[in-house]
């Protein structure tokens, strides 16, 4: 799915790997500093949003509150609002670096680190552990039109396959998906790193790490497009690999502008078999959709999970389904353009968006979906399709042992 890479304001700093194992990025300078997401941004309403200032709500930070089980309601943390809105920010700002083919070029954002021996041209890693948290970051690449095999992914996606677990075969899976997502996602966590690794065993490192110093693991994916499929795949295989290992942390997947995920019953498996599973590993998904996007009507006959594409999108922010372990939230903005329908599947449209349009109450539904209650149709959005297929059992595949 096509998009135009673009060079985002922020500051890059020396790199240093989070912990021992994790090769060290070589430090990279000349780009000028930008201090603050945002200056002087404007609510819908009229009303001036406070200053989004990125010394003032450090990331890591930030990544690690929003983590926490049961976040902070609005009014009674009078910095949850800017730190909701800085998080956001930054996974687009990252689902955009992605894009960068070299590594190398690519900015460190808000003190993560960007770890180069362990990316490749289609995925990031950027990190940072503190005294309290492990904080990682994957970013996913959309589509580069000057890339041969992404544009075979593309094609391929319209192609449904049988899933499987690239961690595992015995883990659950989702019955069938499209061809090039799985591909993409498969390709780059079987791709050698600088040192020989390959992502499973970075994730191993990072769930030692954190069962070794007692410390929260935090892993955000980040993904546009095309990024945001493999991203959503990828998701639901780590958090399954790592819950089967025994990992305690929180999965989050920050999806923007998501083609389909695969044929009908993917979508109902991929949130049934992560929910009601009595696990220390939390998971969320959350999808940023527009309407008119006419790339997330595709492939055709497919589906996104917790999210029936309709014809003609309604505007709606925060629509939640959740239980204790497991948080699913689907966001959809109104169009940009009405004639221009390409316009719609613009990354860039997201910091808007979340710096000036997003209201406090959404915040809340898009980070702590548990404490707001279920309110008006126009509040929630419940398809008689999901209603229907919640019922429905799923059986997951019996696995023998833990992976190894």
């Amino acid at each position: 799915m096509p998009a135009s890479a673009t060079a985002f304001p922020w500051h890059a700093r020396d790199s240093a790997s989070a912990f021992p194992g994790l090769s060290a990025a070589p430090v990279k300078r000349g780009r000028n500093a930008t201090r603050s997401i945002t200056a002087g941004a404007w609510r819908s309403s009229g009303m001036c949003l406070p200053q989004v200032d990125t010394q003032a709500c450090d990331l890591v930070s930030a990544i690690a509150q929003v983590d926490r089980a049961s976040a902070q309601p609005h009014g009674q943390d009078p910095q949850w609002e800017m730190r909701c809105r800085t998080v956001l920010e930054s996974m687009r700002a990252c689902a955009g670096e992605s894009y960068k083919g070299n590594p190398a070029t690519v900015a460190d954002i808000d003190g993560l680190h960007l770890n180069v021996p362990m990316s490749t041209r289609r995925l990031k890693l950027w990190e940072r552990e503190t005294d309290d948290v492990i904080v990682a970051v994957l970013g996913f690449s959309g589509t580069c039109l000057n890339a041969t095999d992404d544009l075979l992914c593309d094609m391929k996606s319209q192609i449904a396959q049988v899933h499987v677990n690239v961690f595992d075969e015995r883990l659950p899976t989702l019955g069938k998906v499209g061809a090039g997502w799985q591909e993409w996602w498969q390709s780059e966590a079987q791709l050698p790193r600088a040192d020989g690794t390959v992502m499973k065993d970075v994730l191993k490192r990072y769930m030692n790490r954190a069962r070794e110093s007692g410390k929260a693991l935090s892993m955000s994916l980040t993904g546009h497009s095309l990024g945001a499929a493999a991203a959503t795949l990828a998701g639901f295989d780590i958090t399954h690999f790592l819950r089967a290992a025994g990992a305690p942390g929180k999965i989050s997947i920050y999806s923007f502008n998501p083609p389909r995920l695969g044929p009908a019953g993917a979508d109902t498996h991929y949130m049934q078999s992560l929910r009601s599973n009595d696990s220390e590993l939390r998971f969320t998904l959350r999808q940023f959709a527009r309407a008119l996007d006419p790339i997330q009507s595709v492939p055709f006959f497919m589906h996104h999970p917790h999210w029936d594409h309709p014809g003609a999108a309604d505007e709606r922010a925060g629509s939640t389904s959740a239980d204790r372990f497991a948080q699913f939230i689907t966001v959809t903005d109104g169009p940009a353009s009405t004639v221009n329908l390409a316009d719609n599947h613009e990354l860039t449209l997201w910091r808007s968006y979340f710096l000036s349009k997003i209201e406090p109450g959404d915040l809340q539904r898009i980070f702590s979906p548990m404490e707001v209650s279920q309110g008006t149709p126009e509040d929630r959005h419940l398809s008689r399709r999901q209603l229907f297929t919640s019922w429905l059992p799923y059986r997951q595949p019996p696995a023998t042992r833990r992976p190894d």
